[in-house]
C-alpha cells in the first residue's frame, strides 16, 4: 500500500496526456491518476487573455478589438471542440516561431484584415528556435490603387545541397597536377556555373503559400512577385505596376506576368494590334506572347505575359543601386557590349515597324553575364494607343538610347553634372564619346550608327562565340550522366534483392554470382596496406564507362574471402545484366 501510495503522490501533479493529446480522458472517474484540471470545457475566450508581452500577429490596439476577436472566434469555432496545440509552458510570455537556419528568404507576410488561419497556432519548419515579435502596422489592402507600397519576402525554401558537391580547394591547398591527371572537379560542370543554374532552377520552381494574390489569372496561375522591392512607382507607365512569375495552365511554361494598375481601355483595337509584338524574335528584346484585361485583382488591370528570365537584374541594380549586395564597375569594354546588344534590339524593333518607347535603366535586364535585353516592350503601346506616328517614336528610341548610354558612363558623377558636356572629362576613348554625341544629337540613323560601331561588334561577337565555346564544353562533361544513371538503376534493381536469397543462380556456383563480385570490385574495394576503404570516384566513372560500352577488357573479380575468383569481360557483365534486367521485367 505504501508504495502504490508514493506512485499516487507522484502522479497527481503530472498533466495527463489524454488531455494533451485528446483533449479528455475517459479514465477521468474510472481511477486515473494524473492531473485533469485542464478541461476541454474552457471558455474560448480565456485563450486570448495573455500578457502584454505576448507575441500576436495583428497587434491590438483597443480592448474593445480583443472582445470583437474573441466574439468572431467563438462563432466560427466550437468551444467544446478539442484543439489541437502544441505543449507550452503556462508562464510563456512569447510564441515562439520555428525558423530553418538555411532559409534564404522568410514567408511573405502580407498584411490584411482578414483571418484565414488559427492565429494561436504557431508555424513549424524544420530547423532552430526564434522568437517572432511583429512590429504594429495598420492593416491595409494591398491591391487598393493608393494602398502604401508592400514589402514582398521569398517563401521558404531549402538550398539545394548534395554530399557529393564540395567548393574546389583554394589555390594554394591545390596539388599540383601533372597533364594526364585529373580530380573530381575536372570530370563535371563547373562549380560556380552548377551552383548558378541551381538557382535559376530554384527561383523557378519558386512559390508562394498562403498569400493574398489571386490564384489565377486567366491561363496563368501561381503568382510569386519578382520585383526585388515592390516599387509601385508610375514613373514608367504612368500607372502603378507590378511583375510577377506564373505559371501557364496551357503549357505549363513560366512566364513573366506584368500587371498595370487603374486602366481603362476604351479601344479593342488597342488590344489586338499589340500582339504585333509577337513578331520581334530577337536574342536582346524580351519575348511578348499576349495582353489581355481582367478584374482578378478587383479593378482594371492589363495584363502583359513575357518570357521569365529567373535571377535577373536590372542595370540601375547591377550598376548603380546602393541595394545590391554587389555593384558591378562600368568599363568601357562594357559599355560597347551593351551598346551594341541595345542597337541589335532596336533594330530588330524598328524594322517591325514598331517602337520601343520604354529606354531607361530599369527597363534593360542583365539575363546573364554581361547579357542584356529590352524588356516592358508593347506596355505603352496599349496605354497610348492613340499616338500612332512611328517616326517620331523611333526617333524618340534612339535618343533615350544616347541618354542610357551617357547616364551609364557617368554614373559616379552627381545627376546636375551628368549632361553631354561631361564627356569630355570622363576616362574613356574618342570613339565611344563621339558615338554617345552622334546618338544625342536628334538626326541620328541607327543604320548609320550600326556602321560606326561595326568594329565593336566584332569583338562582342567573339566574346559570344567564346561563351558559347565554353557553356559546350560544359555540357560535354554532363552529357553521358543520363547514361551512367540508367546503368546504376539497373544494378539497383536487380543486386541484393530479397526474393533471390535462395536462389541457386545468385549462389556461389550460380551464373549470376559475378554480378554481385563486380558491385564488389567497382564500390568495396579495399586498401591492401591500410585496410581503409578506396574511395575513388575515376575508378567507379571508368568500370560503368566500359560496362555500359560492354569492351572485352577481362577483369578478375575476387569474393570478400578471398576464395571465389572469377575472370570476366565488360562484354560479358553488360549481357548478364541486360539478361537479368530483362527476367526483373517479365517478373
Amino acid at each position: 500500500m505504501s508504495k502504490a501510495q508514493v506512485t499516487l503522490d507522484w502522479a497527481k501533479d503530472t498533466p495527463c496526456r489524454n488531455i494533451t493529446i485528446h483533449g479528455f480522458c475517459k479514465f477521468q472517474d474510472k481511477g486515473c491518476m494524473f492531473k485533469h484540471e485542464s478541461s476541454p470545457k474552457t471558455p474560448a475566450p480565456t485563450v486570448l487573455a495573455r500578457p502584454a508581452s505576448a507575441a500576436v500577429l495583428t497587434p491590438p490596439s483597443s480592448a474593445a478589438q480583443l472582445v470583437s476577436s474573441a466574439a468572431a472566434l467563438k462563432k466560427k469555432f466550437s468551444a467544446d471542440a478539442p484543439a489541437f496545440l502544441p505543449t507550452t509552458s503556462a508562464n510563456s510570455s512569447t510564441t515562439s516561431f520555428v525558423k530553418s537556419p538555411k532559409v534564404d528568404a522568410p514567408l511573405l507576410q502580407l498584411t490584411s484584415e482578414e483571418k484565414r488561419f488559427n492565429i494561436e497556432s504557431p508555424i513549424f519548419t524544420p530547423g532552430g528556435s526564434n522568437p517572432y515579435a511583429p512590429k504594429p502596422g495598420t492593416p491595409v489592402n494591398p491591391y487598393a490603387p493608393a494602398s502604401a507600397d508592400m514589402y514582398f519576402q521569398a517563401p521558404t525554401t531549402y538550398p539545394l545541397q548534395y554530399h557529393l558537391y564540395a567548393p574546389a580547394p583554394p589555390p594554394h591547398l591545390q596539388l599540383p597536377l601533372q597533364p594526364y591527371e585529373t580530380n573530381a572537379h575536372a570530370m563535371f560542370i563547373a562549380g560556380d556555373l552548377r551552383e548558378h543554374a541551381q538557382k535559376r532552377n530554384a527561383a523557378i520552381l519558386q512559390v508562394l503559400p498562403h498569400s493574398n494574390l489571386p490564384e489565377g489569372v486567366n491561363a496563368y496561375h501561381s503568382l510569386v512577385p519578382i520585383d526585388t522591392h515592390a516599387e509601385r512607382s508610375a514613373r514608367n507607365f504612368g500607372h502603378p505596376s507590378a511583375l510577377y512569375k506564373v505559371f501557364s495552365t496551357t503549357n505549363g511554361n513560366v512566364y513573366a506576368l506584368r500587371r498595370v494598375e487603374g486602366v481603362n481601355v476604351t479601344s479593342e483595337r488597342a488590344i489586338s494590334d499589340v500582339q504585333a509584338w509577337r513578331s520581334v524574335v530577337c536574342a536582346n528584346v524580351v519575348q511578348f506572347h499576349e495582353a489581355f484585361t481582367s478584374r482578378a485583382f478587383g479593378d482594371n488591370s492589363v495584363f502583359f505575359a513575357y518570357d521569365y528570365y529567373p535571377l535577373a537584374t536590372t542595370l540601375r541594380e547591377a550598376h548603380v543601386s546602393p541595394v545590391a549586395a554587389k555593384v558591378v564597375p562600368i568599363t568601357e569594354a562594357l559599355l560597347w557590349s551593351y551598346c551594341v546588344q541595345l542597337t541589335n534590339a532596336l533594330t530588330a524593333i524598328h524594322e517591325k515597324n514598331l517602337a520601343a518607347r520604354v529606354l531607361d535603366m530599369d527597363k534593360v535586364i542583365i539575363t546573364t553575364r554581361n547579357r542584356v535585353r529590352l524588356a516592358g516592350c508593347a506596355v505603352l503601346d496599349v496605354l497610348r494607343y492613340e499616338e500612332e506616328d512611328i517616326a517620331t517614336l523611333q526617333k524618340q528610341d534612339i535618343e533615350k538610347f544616347g541618354a542610357l548610354m551617357l547616364e551609364l558612363a557617368a554614373y559616379t558623377l552627381p545627376v546636375t553634372l551628368r549632361g553631354v558636356e561631361a564627356l569630355e572629362g570622363l576616362a574613356f576613348s574618342q570613339e565611344f564619346k563621339d558615338c554617345v554625341r552622334y546618338l544625342l544629337s536628334g538626326s541620328a540613323n541607327l543604320h548609320e550608327f550600326t556602321r560606326m560601331i561595326a568594329p565593336r561588334a566584332l569583338a562582342a561577337v567573339d566574346s559570344l562565340a567564346c561563351a558559347a565555346d565554353f557553356m559546350e564544353g560544359q555540357l560535354l562533361s554532363e552529357l553521358e550522366n543520363a547514361r551512367l544513371v540508367r546503368l546504376l538503376a539497373k544494378l539497383g534493381f536487380i543486386n541484393e534483392r530479397p526474393e533471390y536469397d535462395n536462389d541457386p543462380a545468385w549462389s556461389e556456383t550460380g551464373d549470376r554470382y559475378p554480378l554481385r563480385l563486380f558491385r564488389d570490385y567497382v564500390f568495396h574495394q579495399i586498401d591492401e596496406r591500410s585496410g581503409r576503404p578506396v574511395i575513388d570516384l575515376s575508378h567507379v566513372i571508368t568500370c560503368l564507362n566500359k560496362l555500359d560500352a560492354g569492351v572485352d577488357e577481362k577483369i578478375l573479380l575476387v569474393s570478400n574471402d578471398e576464395q571465389s575468383c572469377i575472370i570476366a569481360s565488360y562484354k560479358e557483365l553488360h549481357d548478364l545484366i541486360d539478361k537479368t534486367f530483362r527476367d526483373l521485367s517479365r517478373n
